[in-house]
């Protein structure tokens, strides 16, 4: 099965230049809690909710000043439409994330594969499992939580 089988299609970005405010009201129109950002039509980060929690509210920044590039996530990882789900769901293991921004030949973003996405669509349960499994891994050193 392809990651093209499974992805979500039609997926909002925003230009780096966007502002975090502008951003956290995607999400919550969107209802959801990642957006690819995007420069020059390339994916150039992630911004989950997450990010504008810890690296925009807990840093007292503020969001309406907030350009998305100073908060997101620029070690984006992400796969092709023409990926193998198993692939795509060894490398959410092996990184400990649940989503994955899918793009195109030219690395512009074309949908989006979550843990979610695996379980609904999937028919080998193992693939999802062990996802699941190694994701929800608690990172070393153990956070004490």
């Amino acid at each position: 099965m392809k990651v093209r089988e499974i992805m979500t299609r039609n997926i909002e970005a925003v230009d780096a230049q966007a502002t975090v405010r502008d951003v956290a009201e995607l999400m919550r129109r969107l209802d959801v809690g990642v957006i690819p950002v995007v420069e020059q039509n390339r994916v150039a980060g992630v911004i989950t909710d997450r990010d504008v929690c810890l690296r925009c509210v807990a840093d007292n920044r503020n969001a309406t000043h907030t350009a998305a590039r100073e908060i997101m996530s620029s070690d984006v990882r992400t796969a092709s439409e023409d990926d193998d789900v198993r692939d795509a769901a060894n490398l959410m293991k092996r990184d400990q994330i649940r989503r994955l921004v899918v793009v195109d030949s030219e690395d512009r973003a074309v949908g989006m594969v979550t843990l979610g996405d695996l379980a609904v669509h999937c028919n080998d349960g193992n693939v999802t499992a062990d996802a699941l499994e190694e994701i929800s891994r608690p990172c070393e050193p153990a956070r004490g939580i």
